[in-house]
């Protein structure tokens, strides 16, 4: 079975100063499919935007034979991911954007694996990784490897999660 030519993730946490890292993945990731990768300048102003946002800006309308995949969170009727991805979409049939209704990966995970019932309630105008590390009383740069850690088959993660993984998998391979 021939691997997936290009994935991408969104996922948030980054904790350092990452550009660098982040430009070389571009061009590998770029280059790998057979695209001119962008240069430095413009990887930067992509830096901190929604991925699908990120992929108009950097990503030509037909990419040709090679398959573009795209996990977002949070990804919901109405939204503004929700209204980039069907632009996106439609602008290639060698792109998919897919994604769950969770506000964050972290939600994806069955509160069980925590020993709780249900992930705790954020007022909208919290980051919500913060107010959930402030209720339940994690340390929020440790909080995603020890959750990570938990999760050991895939009755751990949410239905919604696990099926947008399998539509981006199927599409690419």
């Amino acid at each position: 079975m021939p691997l997936p030519r290009l994935a991408i993730w969104d996922v948030d946490g980054t904790l350092v100063d990452s550009r660098a890292v982040i430009q070389d993945c571009m061009e590998v990731a770029f280059r790998q499919s057979g695209l001119p990768p962008p240069d430095y300048d413009a990887t930067r102003r992509v830096i901190g935007i929604s991925l699908v946002e990120a992929l108009t800006i950097l990503a030509p309308p037909d990419i040709g034979a090679a398959r573009l995949g795209i996990l977002v969170d949070h990804l919901v009727d109405g939204s503004k991911e929700s209204r980039l991805a069907t632009h996106v979409m439609r602008s290639s049939q060698f792109v998919l954007v897919t994604g769950h209704p969770f506000v964050d990966v972290w939600e994806g995970v069955r509160p069980k694996v925590l020993g709780i019932d249900a992930w705790p309630r954020v007022p909208r105008d919290r980051p919500w990784k913060e107010g959930v590390c402030a209720a339940l009383g994690a340390d929020p740069v440790r909080f995603w490897p020890q959750l990570r850690t938990r999760v050991t088959s895939f009755a751990d993660l949410e239905p919604e999660l696990v099926g947008s993984v399998e539509r981006l998998i199927d599409f690419l391979t």
